[in-house]
Parts: C-alpha cells; structure tokens; sequence
C-alpha cells in the first residue's frame, strides 16, 4: 500500500510540480514518504521557512533522521543549514538522536560554541541543550570530545550546562557534568547555584546529587533566598529532610530577614512548618503571628522581641496579623509599640503595591481592626500621601469601614495615577452603598480618569464613573449617579457616551434609563444603539467629528447598517481604515472584516464598491474571505471571490485553509464552492491535517461525502495519520465507517500505531469492534513496539481492552500489570523481564499496575525492586499517574515505599496539584498528609 501511495505522490507532483511550502510541511509532519516523492518531484532540498532555518533544520531538531537523509542524499547543504539565529548541531542535539549528533561530529560540527534554536528561546551549547533535554548519552559523547563544561549560555542570565540539569532534574547527567569538572557553586545572573534551581523545582535527585558532591546548602541568591527558603515555600518535606541531613542551618535569614519557617507558613505549609522546629527550627514573633498563637506572640513581646520585626516578603509583624484577621494579636503588637505606618520593604510599584495596615485592614473589610488602627494613631494618607485605603475599601463595598475613613477627614477626591479616584474605584466594583457616601462627603461625581494616555491611539475607555458603572452593568450605581446629577454628555475618546458603552455591551436597562434621564446620543451612540435614522441625521448634520472618523464606519458595518456604511464613505470614512481591536465596542478587524464575519452582504457590497481592498487581513493574515468561510457564508464567500479574492491564501501561523474554514462550517455547498474555484480537496492545513481528516473528525458524513465525491484521499496522511486514524481517535464510529466503506485502509500506520490503537487510546469500544470486524490486525505494534491493548491498558480504558482481549490479543507484560495477574507477571520476571523496563509512552510496569488500581501488583513489583519514582510519559512518575486517576490505596503504597509525595511533572505539576484539578479529594487528603503541595 505504501509503494501505490508513493508513486501515486510522485506522479502527482511531477505533473503539477513541488512547492518548498510542501516539503518543509511534511519535513515538519515527519512524513518520509511524502518527502521522498516531493523531493523525486523537483523539490528543492535547501527550502527554508520565511526568514528561518532550512528543512535539515526541522529535521534534526524533531529528531527526524531518516529524512535528514534524505534530504542530505537529495543534494541538502550541511555547511548552509546554520545561521546567526539558528544552529543545525544544536538542533540535532535537541532531537535526541545520538546516532545523527555522531555523524554531524565526524563531519566537522563544532561540538562547542553558541547553539541557539530558532523560535524556541533555548540558548547556549550543545552541551547545554543536552543537559536541558535530558539527552544523556550525546551529553557524554560531547563531553568526551571535550565540550566545556563552563560555558554560559548569554552573558545576561550566565546559565551553564549544570544549572540546566539541576533545573530540569536530570541527575544523571548533573553527575556527569560534576565528574567532567563542573563548579558546583557556578551562579547564574540571580546568584542562584544549581542546588538554588534543583530546590527552586522540587528536583530531589538532582539535589541529592549536587549534595553528595559538596553543594554549599546554605548559599544565598541575590534575592536572599537558600536552598532550604525554596524547600520550604514549595512545601517539599523529602528536599527539607535532605538538607537537614546536610547540614543546613535552618534557622538561617539568608538575605530576606526571615528563616525558612516563615516561608512555609506564608505558603500555608503547616507540615514543612513542623518539620523545620523537628529540626531545631526556631521561633521568631512573625511566625508566631501567622500562626495565631497570641500566648506565644505576647511571650516574646515581654521578652524583648522587636515589635515591627519584618517578616515574609519584607512584611512587618502587624501586616502579617491584618492579613490573618488576628485582631487580639495586632492589639498586641500596637501596644508594645509597633509602627502602625510601615510598608513592606519589598514593592515595586509606588501605588499599587505599597501596602500599610490600615489599608490591608480596609481591603479585607476588618472593621475591628480598622478602628484599632485609627485609634491608635495610624495615617490615612501613608503611604506616600496616597489614601489607599479609602480606595480599597471603597472598591470591595466596606461601607461601614469608609464611613469611618470619611469621619477621620479621608479626601473622597483623593487621586492616583491616571486621575482614578474613589468613586471610580466604587463604580468599578459596583458599590452603590460606598459610591452614595464618597458623593455625600464631596466626591467629583464627573472625575475624568485619562486612560489610555491623551498621545496614544483613538480607543474606547471608559473615563467618569458613570462611563465605567455603564460599562460593566452595575445599573444601581448608573441610577445612583443619574440622580446625584452626573453629565451624560461627556464621550470617551472614541466618541461615545455612557449612553452608547450600556448599548455596547448589551446593558438595554441601563440605556434606557439613560435615555429617560435626558441623554442625547452622538452619532457613534446612535449607531451602538441601533437607530440608523438618528445617526443619517446627526452624520447629516454635524459630519464626522475627529473620532467618528476612525471608529463610526467600523461601528455602522459590525451592526450591518448599508445605508449608513455608504453615507459615511460618502462624508470622508476610509473603506480601509486600519484594523481596530475595541473588545468594549465589538470592533476587531477591517471594516470589510468586521462586515464579512457578521454575515453583512450588503454592506460587504457597499464596502467592495467604495474600493474595500479584499485582500487586506488581520495581524494573522486572515482576510474577509477567511472569515465568510468561518461562519461558512456562501453569498459572501462569492461576492467577495468574484471581487478578486485568492481562494489559496492561507494565514497564519500553521498554514491554515480557506477550506479548512469551510469544513469546520459545516457548510458542504460553501467547500463545494471553493474546489470549484481551485482550492485543493487534499492540501493540508493547520497542523498538516486535511479537509478530510478535519470532517471526520467532526463526524461530518456529509462533508466526508462531498470531499471523496470532489477527490479527497481517504488514505491521504496529515500530519497526525490519516483520516481513519483521525476519526477513530475522535470516536466517530459512523466516519470510520463511512471511511472503510470508501476505501480507507484499515491497517494504515503512522510511526506504527494504527487506527485500532487510536481507538484503544481513547476506549472507544464501538469503534475497536468495528475496526476489528473490517479486518484491523490485532498484533500490530507501533514503532516502539506496543499493540492497541498496550494503550488501551496505559490509558486505563477497560472496555476497549476488554473487546481486544476477547478478539484475542496477547495479554503482554505490561497488560499483565495493568490486570494485576500475578502469576503472569511473576513468568515474565523469571523469563528475564526488566520489572522497571519502560512501556507504551515510557510507562513502567509499576505506572501500569497502580493505572489499573492492582495494589497487590504495586506492592509486588515494589518488592522486585520497581523504581516508585520512576518518570514517564512528561517526566509523571508512578505516584503522580495514581494521584491523576485518584487511585487513594495505590497511592498510599506508593507513599509507604518511600515515593516523592512532591515530584513533578515536566510541566511543573505535582501529584497534589493533579488530585486537586481532577477533583480526587480523597487522594488530595492523603498527599496532603504527606507533606503535599500544589
């Protein structure tokens, strides 16, 4: 079947010629026949991506060998394919094939040097990359050609081949690394060490590593922070036991001010907390206060303790009791004479994130505290004469809390940046009880906020209180500030009213109460509304002003408004005036954009006829056409094709379609329309995928039908397999017939895996028995060598695997473990099974069993020496799989053999956090227990 396809390609596109698009696309796809056949086609083996690396590059760097080759015996220049951006070796390197980094070596490739990689942010060397990939074996084959170990990879960040391993937690190659003459207190533009980055990430086998080799514990970041400061705020009860065993000084401030213990508690870590005093920990009074424990808070007051000690992010002890709403604690603290002004002396920001007590006390709406405050003496104004907490109390409707702000002479038209005031702040957070009493106190209820600056483009902002409680909906406040007299004439710099933002953004009360109370719309709020009659009026009578000129015409087309469109060209509008992104306003794109994707015809007409340019996209080159498609529209689609528009465009960023928008319509007569205007049925699209494989996937018989009918391929290959591969992945049992039915062929691969193994992956019974009824090869393997019931199990997808096994699959080794069969397992073993041997998405047997909830074969395999922390598939080990399909009891055997609770995942995820999302409380509870953190 392969060779028929192959020179069914071939012959193809020596008829009608190959594109670089196309190779670089199958390149990409890992397609090695398509590249075979585009290349026997003329293809040029040097095509390079618009302003980037040529298609050797995206063969080394997807790992790609067998195409590399090809496009090397194909006449492809090694010597050219790096450039100032982008290196081929580091590329290669990143791949992960040894074997094409080894032949890249023996033809001359600098083994050292910078190796940067195109849209992808990794800098450095080669070893670099490897150590950042995990890449383990080219790691040894580069340091055995003498890479530098000490390399950094930019000036500005100072990263090193060591501190990327620690980063990423590959602690075999952090060894090689150290054994090759890495320093192991190397320190990166922050000053963090890679024992700092190997904590920072929870990686405790790197750390274990960098320990066992001298790693200075208790080495301080330019921030101030020590490897156990990390430990602590993640939380990581094994990474803080194994400092502690190394001697960390656990009561060490490092260069913040406060001891681990106080990170911890800030992250509401309360067993790290005892774990750090199990270890000689000692109090301080901000600890004390995050705790709550006001004996013990009074006890060191007596003693002596400063009562303004700062603690966890620089903040003074009363901060920390605001935040936790200790009031007897902060009566405490008062009395022995803490500064009630203080700030935190860690903020960036001079208004928003300068905090006093009094303002945390405002925000949190803790009237008690509030009154403790003033009382004993606290500024309104501090910090920096800006009364934030009035603000914040305003915002959040403390009524009571700002009336006795007012009461102690607060300045209600107290301003910040941009002129907010407090009353901006209430109708923001639509307060009409706070807003009520800042307008009884005097408030400036037409205050004018400039936001954006006066110099920057025409947008709609709201600007008075009015244009922001109109805006957000907040109809009580609206009424409040008609009645107290505010001025409905006042326009934003986008020439509307509060009036025109309520008719925006679907408020029709609101708008209607405006209009009762006297409002006179301006042409934009006529057209917002609804009332061409008043906007051909105002247009007529008074023209456009300086900001209708760049906002009526898009306005007038997104509400599909003919008569108005031509009457404003007419007054000076530009059909073309540049795209418009007002979210508030219901504006993104052309005004021929904003007019084809509402379905306008006639104002689509209107703008074509006053010299709409068709062809003019947004920021990803999708034009109106694109956007007809999308809703699929075949009166607009026409028109604006007959007008000139190219049927082939694509736009941006992964090539897609004309007709893929058509598919994902729906609209079977629309992509009738554009094959007959040359689109092609098979050209991929986004991600490579073709038309026809997008309707199966969608389950779309009669797309599915139009497409075969027009020419699709049913055994064209996308990027992702083929249509059937597709289609069963998605579950659609009726385009999998359909497909079978028109000739798909059932046993097609792509790396090996079938459309029976996509079917098992996502346990679709009905589809894994229809495919087996057409003839699926139940033995097949992919090229890793796992069958369908392989990934049925791996994905713990009982049906399906249930229907694989009655057909007759072999239940393998790693089947056996998810089954939990033990007297299989143990035949496998004395047969010579590796019990930690890697299965389908590198999967042990140990992530198997707990996969399949065997406890007795996780205890079983932990006793012939499984590797509990074994990762997989993203770096997930044993634990984080039970804690992801909240597998408690396996967990729980996991957590007894002495598996990480905190190990994460290559995204960063721990098993906590995945409990967590996948609402699995009761293994939430258990690895909280254990020390857990999200």
């Amino acid at each position: 079947m392969t060779s028929v396809r192959f020179a069914a390609v071939a012959l193809m596109l020596l008829v009608a010629g190959a594109s670089s698009a196309d190779l670089l696309q199958s390149v990409r796809a890992g397609d090695a026949d398509t590249v075979r056949a585009l290349l026997d086609g003329g293809a040029n083996p040097n095509s390079r991506a618009e302003d980037g690396p040529p298609a050797l590059y995206f063969a080394a760097i997807e790992g790609r060998t067998e195409i590399f080759h090809l496009l090397v015996e194909a006449g492809a220049s090694v010597e050219d394919a790096s450039g100032e951006d982008w290196s081929l070796f580091g590329a290669a390197v990143y791949g992960g094939d040894s074997d094409l980094v080894t032949w890249l070596l023996e033809r001359g490739a600098p083994g050292d040097g910078h190796a940067n990689l195109w849209h992808n942010g990794l800098r450095g060397t080669p070893l670099r990359i490897a150590a950042h990939r995990g890449h383990s074996d080219i790691a040894r084959l580069l340091l055995d050609r003498g890479a530098d170990v000490e390399a950094e990879a930019e000036p500005h960040n100072r990263w090193r081949p060591l501190h990327s391993a620690a980063w990423e937690g590959h602690a075999e190659i952090a060894q090689m690394l150290l054994s090759a003459g890495a320093e192991i207190e190397a320190t990166t533009r922050d000053e963090e060490t890679p024992l700092h980055l190997a904590t920072r990430k929870s990686r405790t086998e790197a750390a274990r590593v960098l320990l066992a080799a001298g790693a200075e514990a208790d080495a301080v970041t330019r921030h101030g922070s020590t490897p156990l400061h990390y430990a602590a705020e993640n939380g990581d009860l094994a990474l803080i036991a194994l400092l502690v065993e190394h001697g960390t000084d656990v009561n060490s401030a490092g260069g913040l001010g406060n001891p681990p213990m106080e990170s911890a508690l800030a992250a509401g870590h309360a067993a790290a907390m005892n774990a750090l005093l199990d270890a000689g920990a000692q109090w301080t009074l901000p600890a004390a206060v995050m705790t709550g424990d006001v004996e013990r808070v009074r006890q060191m007051l007596a003693d002596g303790a400063d009562p303004s000690a700062l603690g966890q992010e620089g903040r003074p002890a009363l901060h920390w009791a605001i935040i936790r709403g200790h009031l007897d604690i902060a009566r405490a603290l008062i009395d022995a004479g803490a500064d009630l002004d203080a700030t935190s002396d860690r903020t960036f920001n001079e208004y928003f994130r300068v905090d006093t007590a009094l303002s945390l006390a405002a925000e949190r709406g803790y009237a008690d505290l509030v009154d403790l405050l003033i009382a004993g003496g606290a500024d309104l104004h501090a910090p920096r004469g800006f009364e934030r907490p009035l603000f914040e109390a305003a915002r959040a409707g403390h009524a009571q809390i700002v009336a006795t702000l007012l009461a102690n002479d607060a300045d209600p038209n107290a301003a910040v940046w941009a002129g907010f005031t407090p009353l901006h702040y209430a109708a923001i957070g639509g307060r009409a009880d706070t807003a009520a009493l800042l307008l009884d106190a005097g408030a400036e209820i037409n205050a004018v906020a400039t936001y954006p600056p006066k110099e920057g483009p025409v947008q709609h902002h709201p600007a008075t209180p009015l244009h922001w409680a109109a805006e957000l909906g907040h109809a009580d406040l609206v009424a409040l500030l008609i009645e107290r007299g505010a001025d409905l004439t006042l326009e934003t710099r986008a020439g509307v009213t509060a009036l025109g933002i309520a008719a925006a953004k679907g408020h029709d009360a609101i708008a209607q109460s405006l209009l009762d109370a006297g409002a006179v719309p301006t042409l934009n709020d006529a057209i917002l509304l609804g009332d061409e009659t008043r906007a051909l009026e105002l247009l007529a009578a008074e023209g456009l002003s300086e900001a209708s000129e760049h906002t009526s015409l898009h306005l007038a087309v997104g509400r599909g408004i003919s008569e108005l469109t031509r009457a404003l060209i007419a007054a000076g509008a530009d059909p073309n005036e540049a795209p418009q992104t007002w979210p508030g306003l219901g504006i993104s794109g052309t005004p021929l954009i904003v007019a084809a994707e509402g379905g306008h015809l006639e104002v689509v007409r209107a703008l074509l006829d006053a010299g709409a340019v068709v062809a003019d996209g947004d920021h990803l080159d999708r034009n109106a056409l694109y956007f007809a498609c999308k809703a699929g529209d075949l009166r607009i689609a026409r028109l604006l094709v007959e007008r000139g528009a190219d049927v082939h465009a694509t736009f941006r960023p992964y090539d897609g379609t004309l007709l893929e928008a058509a598919v994902g319509s729906g609209n079977v007569e629309l992509a009738r329309y554009l094959i007959a205007q040359g689109a092609e049925v098979d050209r991929p699209a986004s991600y490579g995928r073709r038309p026809l494989s997008l309707a199966g996937v969608r389950g779309d018989l009669a797309m599915m039908r139009a497409l075969i009918e027009l020419g699709a391929d049913p055994n064209a290959e996308s990027r992702d397999g083929s249509a059937l591969q597709r289609a069963a992945y998605a579950g659609e049992a009726e385009a999998v017939r359909l497909l079978l039915d028109e000739g798909a062929e059932v046993n097609a691969r792509r790396k090996g895996a079938t459309a029976l193994h996509s079917a098992a992956s996502i346990g679709c019974a009905d589809v894994v028995r229809l495919l087996l009824e057409r003839g699926a090869d139940i033995t097949l393997t992919t090229d890793e060598g796992w069958t369908a019931a392989d990934y049925a199990a791996m994905r713990g997808r009982d049906d399906a695997l249930q229907v694989l096994l009655n057909a007759g699959a072999e239940r393998t080794l790693h089947v056996t473990a998810y089954l939990g069969h033990l007297e299989r397992l143990s035949l496998f073993i004395e047969r010579g099974a590796d019990v930690n041997a890697p299965g389908p998405g590198g999967r042990t047997l140990l992530h198997m069993a707990y996969v399949g909830g065997s406890i007795e074969a996780v205890r079983w395999l932990r006793e012939r020496g499984a590797n509990v922390d074994a990762p997989g598939a993203a770096g997930c080990t044993p634990l984080y799989r039970a804690a992801t399909y909240g597998h408690t009891a396996a967990a729980q055997a996991l957590l007894d053999a002495g598996a990480n609770v905190n190990a994460r995942a290559e995204d960063g995820g721990t098993p906590l956090r995945i409990a967590v999302e996948y609402e699995h409380e009761d293994t939430a509870a258990l690895l909280r227990e254990h020390g857990g953190v999200e």
